[in-house]
């Protein structure tokens, strides 16, 4: 008798271990979907948050790269994926501007992903050809106000957040430029260097190089306070542009019905793998700021308002859905 009792107590730790294991998480590597090509300055971000929160959760964090369609491959990816908070995605402002680039993007950013936490962001800078002969953003303004349409702004491609930085440029100036959209920001940046286009604001981390040297001039760059990395550039507020403040975002995020004790646990993993001094000085040298509050409900609250504000300056642009 005592020993079938034993045998059923046996039974009963090895079921209820069996499920103990079944529901612990994670018990396996988690994907993080970056939906651009690698090597790029979201393949960057995506590394280095994966990097600490694999240490953090104790399990492999893995990059997978899913490039196409501006971010919708592998945001679409992500969100048929099944809830079980080992899919999860790097999520960027494209996430925001793209509804209203293409026509066929079925999706509402307030409700197809989410939100985990937000990361950081990454100002833009507006820089000129030298040859241009301009020294601030007022005499770049007076020079296009005098000849509307003549001088050329480059960009990533149309609804890039570098040519929405341009075509909000326009509207809070009162000025009209050219612009030449290229298919993504280094074959732009080379064009303006070799003199073919006349100013482009972008992301600094690629342009850095090219400012250090004098090859390119900074105007002012589009966070509220000035670049540590460009202390002498004032910000568009300080040039007389207030309100202009555009920054590229870095978020992650999953498919909607991941239970809510993993996503504290994701979150809390993002949140102390942010907190660490050597990931914040990557990201400074990045040019991109940490995300002071990183809770999945300021995210939501933060796409609510890039959603309305990108809607506005795209409609206002008159861009035509591809």
């Amino acid at each position: 008798m005592l020993s079938r009792m034993i045998l059923l107590l046996g039974c009963l730790f090895l079921i209820s271990s069996a499920g103990y294991a079944q529901q612990a998480y994670p018990n396996r590597p988690i994907r993080m979907i970056d939906p651009f090509a690698a090597g790029g300055p979201s393949d960057l971000v995506a590394r280095i948050v994966a990097q600490g929160m694999s240490k953090k959760l104790g399990q492999s964090v893995v990059v997978e790269n899913k490039a196409g369609a501006g971010g919708l491959m592998g945001t679409n990816f992500v969100a048929r994926a099944a809830p079980d908070g080992y899919t999860i995605v790097l999520a960027t402002i494209a996430y925001t501007i793209s509804p209203f680039m293409y026509k066929s993007v079925p999706y509402d950013p307030k409700t197809y992903l989410a939100p985990l936490g937000l990361i950081a962001r990454a100002p833009l800078v507006l820089v000129v050809r030298p040859s241009l002969k301009v020294n601030s953003v007022a005499s770049l303004i007076k020079l296009m106000r005098a000849s509307p349409g003549k001088y050329s702004f480059g960009s990533s491609g149309i609804g890039s957040v570098d040519h929405l930085a341009g075509v909000l440029f326009e509207s809070t100036a009162h000025v009209k430029g050219l612009h030449v959209p290229y298919r993504g920001a280094e074959p732009a940046i080379q064009d303006l260097l070799a003199g073919r286009v006349d100013f482009m604001i972008t992301t600094n981390f690629p342009l850095m190089p090219y400012i250090r040297s004098g090859a390119l001039k900074a105007l002012a760059v589009t966070s509220p306070e000035r670049l540590t990395q460009l202390p002498a550039v004032p910000t568009m507020a300080q040039v007389g542009l207030p309100g202009f403040d555009v920054s590229v975002w870095y978020s992650i995020m999953a498919p909607v019905g991941v239970p809510a004790d993993i996503v504290k646990k994701l979150n809390r993993a993002m949140a102390q793998t942010l907190a660490q001094p050597e990931v914040q000085n990557r990201f400074k040298a990045l040019g991109a700021t940490i995300a002071p509050d990183d809770s999945p409900a300021q995210l939501r609250k933060f796409i609510e308002t890039e959603q309305d504000r990108w809607s506005r300056v795209i409609q206002a642009a008159g861009v035509k859905k591809s």
